[in-house]
């Protein structure tokens, strides 16, 4: 969502500057196009998200066997816990005022990739631990 405010914080630089510049021809064409490129950026952000559910739900059996699924899982939980660990080991020490809120994206970010780490873990490695 972060990026998606940054270019909506852009866009509204580009009218102001256009409105300011007598163009708001030019400003109307920004507020649209920068429209477009957030409704791009975070439809593919929601697809993603999708097929990282759909791994998910595979690895669970509670759908058909997905294509490298093994790689799949450890690649997701991968992604989710260099988010979670990243933002608060080297985010939070470089901030000198850290929102609560960041604080507890990046812990909710870090349990869902352990969850899929632990998951696939006992998937695929411990197959003979009962949990």
């Amino acid at each position: 969502i972060m990026p998606a405010w940054g270019m909506a914080n852009a866009a509204a630089t580009l009218v102001g500057q256009n409105l300011g510049a007598q163009q708001p021809d030019r400003a109307e064409t920004s507020a649209w196009r920068a429209s477009l490129f957030n409704m791009i950026f975070l439809c593919t952000i929601a697809i993603v998200f999708f097929i990282f559910g759909l791994y998910g739900l595979s690895a669970d059996g509670k759908i058909k066997k997905l294509p490298n699924l093994k790689y799949g899982i450890f690649i997701i939980s991968g992604v989710y816990i260099i988010r979670g660990a990243g933002e608060l080991l080297f985010g939070i020490p470089q901030q000198k005022a850290v929102s609560s809120l960041e604080t507890i994206y990046s812990i909710v970010a870090l349990g869902i990739g352990l969850l899929f780490l632990f998951g696939g873990l006992k998937k695929w490695k411990f197959k003979n631990i009962r949990v």
